[in-house]
């Protein structure tokens, strides 16, 4: 049984990193489609005066963001942007402030809690570890 689970941990244990292997290797393209990607009968480069007019230090971030992210657009978003009068380096740093805030408040939500009842654990109890 033991040999059987040893076996089987390290099977998915190499079987994983193949995965992180092969998702990080670069694949080197095909050269007609790559070609046929940058013909100019399908070329619509967005213009960087599409970003919008940027102010702040977080329409930069926002520009940034759209210039290096591949990401793209719909014409829905796009649309929409257009419609409420929002640059699209702005809506880029809004998603950006909302993926930070995202990120930390729960942390932040999980240190409240422990200051508050004065221990840490994974599920709220009275005491962490009841002996009888």
């Amino acid at each position: 049984m033991t040999v059987t689970l040893v076996l089987l941990s390290g099977i998915l244990l190499t079987a994983g990193m193949c995965c992180v292997v092969v998702a990080f290797a670069r694949a080197t393209p095909r050269l007609d489609a790559a070609l046929e990607r940058i013909g100019a009968d399908a070329t619509e480069r967005m213009p960087s005066r599409d970003i919008g007019p940027v102010s702040s230090r977080s329409e930069r971030l926002g520009a940034f963001i759209y210039r290096v992210l591949p990401i793209p657009l719909t014409n829905g978003q796009r649309r929409a942007l257009r419609l409420q009068d929002k640059p699209i380096a702005e809506f880029y740093a809004d998603k950006a402030v909302m993926a930070i805030i995202g990120a930390g408040l729960p942390g932040l939500a999980g240190g409240v809690f422990a200051y508050l009842t004065g221990h840490l654990s994974q599920s709220p109890r009275s005491r962490p570890w009841s002996v009888a």
